[in-house]
């Protein structure tokens, strides 16, 4: 390879492993510093999220002993094993919701979990407390970016219990997704490659 092909190479190559580092995962206990997307009071979907299409909205009343963190709606998937995913539009670092529908004084943990296209980058759980309200938070950050979460309850504990969320929040800011950085990591490699070719 010609010297003055390594450096863009190199940093090519970096750019493109650096997607596979294993994440720091943060728990978050509450919604604290991150924005409101979706209260799921008109629209499972929008500008920031699209749901899986089992999931449906579904009143508090028939969910979740009618107790939800606000209005009277929130988000329901009742397949099986299966868990409740959403899409991001931008690519985020924080991810937060409440969820309930957890009676029948079953133990089992809620699963959130983010991921960057196929690869998992981590997760985090909270334990039920069996109330039936959707009073519980479960969110995290994360310093590798994700374009996915999934929210399932651990089986077989929670027998056939569907998961039940509401109020969703993310990041205040999206992030470039890794695509886009690679994309630019090699626009400044080609551009230092132009220059030393013009000095030499």
């Amino acid at each position: 390879m010609k010297k003055s092909l390594l450096a863009p190479a190199l940093l090519t190559s970096l750019l493109i492993s650096g997607n596979a580092v294993s994440a720091v995962i943060t728990q978050i206990a509450a919604p604290g510093a991150l924005t409101l997307s979706n209260n799921f009071e008109t629209s499972k979907n929008n500008a920031d999220v699209t749901f899986n299409s089992t999931a449906v909205i579904m009143t508090a009343a028939q969910a979740t002993s009618n107790v939800t963190p606000s209005g009277d709606k929130g988000l329901v998937d009742s397949v099986g094993n299966a868990p409740l995913v959403g899409t991001l539009s931008s690519a985020t670092t924080s991810v937060g919701l409440w969820f309930g529908n957890d009676d029948f004084n079953l133990d089992f943990n809620a699963v959130l979990e983010i991921f960057d296209g196929a690869t998992l980058l981590g997760s985090v759980s909270v334990l039920s407390n069996a109330n039936d309200y959707a009073d519980q938070f479960i969110g995290l950050s994360s310093d590798v970016a994700f374009d996915s979460f999934h929210i399932y309850y651990q089986r077989p504990n929670a027998a056939g219990l569907s998961v039940y969320i509401d109020d969703l929040y993310l990041a205040s800011t999206s992030v470039p997704e890794p695509a886009t950085l690679t994309l630019l990591g090699l626009g400044l490699a080609g551009i230092g490659f132009s220059r030393k070719k013009k000095t030499a």
